[in-house]
């Protein structure tokens, strides 16, 4: 579904890439783990084409991709739920939610139930305004406004941020619970999961195996349970 291909990427004179690939597939959870400062966020914004890269290509469902816009790859399918939410703090939630209609059809441009099946916090704070949410919520908010638009590939930078950790002793506070992320279609019961460390900075690229229609997006499940 998705393949990248020895990309590079600068920020000026500093180069933030060096030959990265990585490819993943329908129905997979592929995660990205490291430092801060290694260059997690570039790779998801090369992808989506929020920053060109200067180097590789970048193929999505057998198309190269690498110079399409950003506007064009939210239209193919890629949605991204960014780091720091960017949620717009004045727009209520539910104007929160529309916004994921512009890549959108006309007859598709509706906030579908599964949104509130999977966060049902939104369905209760429709009026109120996204800033005023707390941060977990607000996580809440921009997954469910990544969905809206009935992604194929869905990228997730720092999924588990505003979110509670597990609770542990203080003897090992240094050691965080796992955090598995079970993606799974509306309509396909199967689930894939990978466990990430919250402890590490990370990020999720999730490429559910569905077919586009206003009821059949993937949802995301979180699981917080101790470390063992």
């Amino acid at each position: 579904m998705l393949d990248v291909a020895d990309i590079d990427l600068h920020y000026g004179a500093a180069q933030a890439l060096r030959g990265i690939s990585l490819k993943a597939e329908p129905g997979k959870v592929t995660c990205v783990l490291g430092r801060n400062g290694v260059g997690k966020t570039s790779l998801l914004r090369a992808i989506v084409g929020q920053h060109a890269v200067s180097a590789g290509a970048i193929n999505f469902e057998g198309k190269d991709i690498t110079r399409l816009s950003t506007v064009d790859r939210a239209r193919s399918g890629i949605a991204i739920v960014p780091q720091g939410r960017e949620i717009f703090p004045l727009l209520t939630v539910d104007e929160n939610l529309q916004t994921g209609f512009a890549p959108l059809p006309r007859d598709q441009r509706s906030v579908p139930d599964d949104v509130f099946s999977l966060f049902p916090v939104l369905g209760d704070m429709l009026r109120r305004r996204g800033g005023d949410l707390s941060g977990g919520q607000q996580q809440q908010l921009a997954i469910g406004r990544a969905l809206v638009m009935r992604p194929r590939l869905l990228l997730l930078d720092e999924p588990t941020e505003g979110r509670p950790r597990a609770s542990s002793p203080p003897s090992s506070r240094t050691s965080a619970a796992p955090f598995p992320i079970c993606a799974r279609s509306a309509r396909w019961p199967s689930c894939w999961s990978s466990s990430i460390s919250t402890s590490r900075r990370n990020s999720a690229i999730i490429s559910p195996s569905w077919t586009a229609g206003p009821s059949s997006i993937p949802a995301i499940a979180p699981a917080w349970r101790r470390a063992p």
